[in-house]
């Protein structure tokens, strides 16, 4: 009996450290495409200031 509650609380676990992680990875992502935004405008606005 104890050992199918503590197996149940570490599947709980899991589940909870796995919805984390893909939480993380969704931030991430959001991240990187936010830095190729910016960094693409930035590189636009440098070449519309060189032209000038």
């Amino acid at each position: 009996m104890l050992k199918a509650v503590h197996r149940a609380y570490l599947h709980f676990l899991l589940g909870r450290y796995m919805r984390e992680l893909h939480v993380l990875a969704v931030q991430r992502a959001n991240d990187a495409l936010a830095e190729q935004l910016l960094t693409r405008e930035a590189e636009q606005v440098r070449a519309r200031l060189q032209m000038l």
